[in-house]
């Protein structure tokens, strides 16, 4: 309220997303002049996660997650809505969905939310229901959502909003079991928005962990014994991954995950590589952990 008023588009995105059980500690604002968002500069670069676009101006959500798809480790949020809506029969709002979802279809960075046009950003109801939670301890789906009606829609339109290849995946909110919950948990591309955050947090906390090494040893020697020590810190991660959900057990044994990490011997690397003291060898693999979205449960009913 220090710094925007309370009629503005910022500060209804901010109370939505602060209105969430799980909201993040901080947020930041990006503000700019002019009639577009500017997708270029160090704010860009900057250490953070999801980006909402409150007032982008003439710069389209195409634009942005072309943007956001080119970097590491960031998600970008929006939502479409389609004008009229309520007065559309189900096989005419389906066709304007599609046709509205499908030029984000391929990015797999972004998430599409459908709403209707009363409120500006509901994308940051999910953003703040989400950002405060551990990457791996949770999916996309089933989240519970305040602070927004559940749309009164036909189980066709909801799925042809959750997506197929061919159009782009995206989510709404609907009431189920007395809450307001998300009904899919992808991203436009169609994969499930968890599996990225598993990867992003994986590939950051290795490069993270492995240039601290680097720091505090005095010398990391070429040696297979300071190789090791590359392929310790990264085993390290996958392990913390595992313990956190993000990595599935192998099948015989619950408590151990199913990830690996390789590493060439020096005998095995290129000369040119030693003597240039890059060490291009260590590699990891892991099984990302499903989850359970639906279930069927079928019963038989006995007469006595």
């Amino acid at each position: 309220a220090k710094d925007f008023d309370s009629k503005t588009d910022i500060y209804a995105a901010a109370q939505l997303l602060w209105s969430q059980d799980m909201k993040p500690r901080t947020i930041a604002v990006h503000t700019v002049t002019g009639e577009a968002l500017e997708m270029t500069g160090e704010w860009l670069k900057e250490e953070w996660r999801q980006l909402i676009a409150v007032d982008p101006g003439t710069t389209t959500a195409e634009d942005i997650a072309a943007t956001i798809e080119a970097l590491d480790g960031k998600m970008f949020f929006t939502s479409i809505s389609v004008e009229g809506a309520a007065e559309k029969d189900d096989a005419t709002l389906i066709a304007a969905w599609k046709e509205a979802i499908k030029l984000l279809a391929k990015y797999r960075r972004t998430i599409a939310m459908y709403y209707d046009d009363t409120v500006k950003t509901p994308e940051a109801a999910v953003v703040g229901a989400t950002a405060g939670r551990d990457p791996g301890s949770f999916t996309y789906k089933n989240i519970i959502i305040r602070g927004l009606d559940p749309l009164k829609i036909s189980d066709a339109v909801i799925d042809a909003i959750n997506g197929t290849d061919e159009t782009g995946h995206a989510l709404t909110v609907v009431r189920k079991a007395g809450d307001v919950v998300t009904t899919e948990g992808k991203v436009c591309e169609g994969e499930f928005a968890d599996v990225v955050d598993s990867i992003d947090w994986m590939v950051q906390n290795i490069a993270y962990d492995t240039q601290k090494l680097l720091n505090v040893q005095p010398k990391v020697p070429y040696t297979d014994g300071g190789i090791t020590q590359l392929e310790n810190v990264t085993e390290s991660v996958l392990k913390r991954g595992f313990n956190m959900g993000m990595i599935a057990p192998v099948s015989e044994n619950p408590t151990v995950g199913d990830y690996s990490v390789e590493s060439l011997p020096k005998s095995e690397v290129d000369p040119v590589d030693v003597a240039n003291r890059h060490y291009p060898g260590i590699s990891f693999r892991f099984m990302a952990a499903g989850a359970i979205h639906t279930a069927e449960i079928n019963g038989t009913l006995l007469i006595a």
